[in-house]
């Protein structure tokens, strides 16, 4: 039985979606590639950047690869109590810093 291309080098889902890019021939040419969840990795992410291609897709936060200093729960993101609330007190506590005890 023949083994599929990509398969022996990435998990599953990266290798469909290397497979599914080199036939479409859109390797190397700054497209992007949407993915949902199932597909979406920071694996995928790395090996498509390396051919070209960019990638949007939400990255499970589970996920064993997944930066932590991007994670919800880290010191770097928390506001601090009494901040101003919604997108424009938000964008003007994180542009402030974040103050830690």
């Amino acid at each position: 039985m023949a083994t599929k291309r990509y398969a022996a080098q990435y998990g599953h889902a990266t290798a469909v979606v290397m497979r599914l890019s080199e036939e479409a021939g859109v390797l190397g040419t700054k497209r992007t590639v949407y993915g949902d969840s199932f597909f979406a990795s920071v694996e995928i992410c790395e090996v498509l950047a390396s051919n070209g291609l960019y990638f949007k897709g939400i990255v499970k936060q589970s996920y064993s690869k997944y930066p932590k200093m991007f994670a919800f729960g880290s010191r770097s993101r928390q506001v601090e109590r009494g901040a101003p609330r919604g997108r424009a007190g938000r964008a003007r506590a994180y542009q402030a810093g974040p103050r830690l005890n």
